[in-house]
């Protein structure tokens, strides 16, 4: 059934109004009589109708479309931000590898200066048993009729400070 079938001519009337045979395009064809009851015939109703649907359809086609173009811009700093926060991400974990290098790095310092404090109370321990020795010594030696030399009769050595020799250096 074609569009022209659709509507039939009365020649009884001055208007053309028609008559349909199907339910719904009756009903649709009525409404628009009610709404465009100034229209000079049920055609230029129903078209008048239909311009008026096509109408609606096209500012909801609009609302639409701005709606999409708010979630594709929603989108996109969606996506900017996304972006920042993995350049954020990148940074941090960069510079999480510096503080770990670091911290591996100072923890290795920190075992190397406890052997060497280690290494020095060795040291200062077996200073302090030379010491003692030397003191034991001294006082056997006393015991025995030892008489130590006094500070006037000691010699000064002649290259200076540097050349002399103290007993309680301990070289390894």
């Amino acid at each position: 059934m074609n569009f022209y079938e659709l509507f039939e001519k009365r020649e009884d009337t001055e208007h053309q109004n028609v008559t349909i045979a199907d339910p719904k395009a009756a009903f649709a064809l009525k409404q628009a009589r009610a709404k465009y009851s100034y229209a000079d015939s049920d055609l230029e109703a129903f078209v008048k109708m239909t311009q008026d649907n096509e109408e609606e359809e096209d500012q909801e086609i609009e609302k639409i479309e701005k709606e999409i173009q708010n979630a594709e811009n929603e989108i996109k700093d969606l996506e900017d931000t996304e972006a920042s926060q993995q350049d954020e991400i990148n940074r941090l974990e960069k510079e999480n590898d510096l503080q770990d290098k670091s911290i591996r790095a100072l923890t290795a310092k920190e075992k190397a200066y406890e052997r060497m404090s280690q290494d020095y109370v060795r040291r200062l321990r077996m200073l302090d048993d030379h010491i003692s020795d030397l003191e034991n010594r001294l006082a056997k030696a006393n015991l025995q009729g030892f008489e130590p030399a006094t500070r006037s009769q000691t010699v000064e050595p002649e290259k200076g400070p540097e050349a002399y020799i103290s007993p309680y250096d301990v070289r390894d």
